[in-house]
């Protein structure tokens, strides 16, 4: 099965940053997390689906590792 993942910064400070993800062919689920910087954890604060999560916040951690947050993430596979 293939995904598609759009990962939106929506805001972003010294102690974290917080995103919403969805598939754009699934426009209704929309899901929003939160990246503690200091830590690096990742929680879901608005809930959508598991398998959107863990695509949306591997990208966001991998991200994070490499010193930048960008505005626009994408997870395809």
């Amino acid at each position: 099965m293939a995904f598609y993942i759009r990962v939106e910064k929506l805001t972003d400070t010294e102690r974290d940053a917080t995103f919403r993800f969805f598939d754009p062919a699934s426009p209704d689920e929309v899901g929003e997390l939160r990246l503690t910087k200091a830590t690096g954890e990742i929680a879901m604060t608005k809930k959508t689906q598991q398998t959107f999560f863990v695509r949306a916040s591997r990208k966001v951690s991998d991200a994070h590792k490499l010193g930048e947050l960008p505005t626009l993430l994408e997870w395809a596979s």
